[in-house]
């Protein structure tokens, strides 16, 4: 399961708990933001993508000029520069143990969207886990 930040990963680990939902057996984890502090405090641990907010910053600003200066025209253009933007993944025990690369964060998504077809993902709500009991 892929989930929006840190924090919202942790709930999902506990609200399945409760349930016998085992992780990373039953369900694998990873997340977002990638902050040491819950990360490495949360059983099992959280594999966690670390965004580059920096690199991101400096090149919004860039298309902005770049919008003031009439260079780029197109919102395509805009979004086609500000895709996949991170610093690795720091694989920790609640991802899948199978996706083992020097780059971990570009090894889940492929291997997980042709199954995403099949079974489309959606945010999981304390309701969804609810359900789970």
């Amino acid at each position: 399961m892929f989930v929006a930040f840190d924090h919202r990963a942790k709930c999902t680990i506990n609200l399945c708990r409760p349930s016998g939902i085992l992780i990373p057996e039953h369900l694998q984890i990873l997340d977002v933001d990638n902050n040491e502090t819950i990360c490495e405090n949360t059983r099992p641990t959280l594999s966690s993508v670390a965004p580059d907010f920096e690199r991101c910053g400096y090149e919004a600003a860039a298309a902005l000029h770049a919008l003031f200066k009439r260079r780029t025209s197109t919102a395509k253009e805009l979004k086609s520069r500000s895709r996949k933007r991170s610093k690795g993944c720091r694989r920790r025990t609640s991802r899948i143990p199978q996706a083992e690369s020097s780059e971990p964060a570009t090894t889940y998504v492929p291997m997980h969207s042709r199954q995403s077809r099949q079974f489309p993902l959606r945010p999981l709500s304390a309701a969804a886990c609810a359900f789970w009991r």
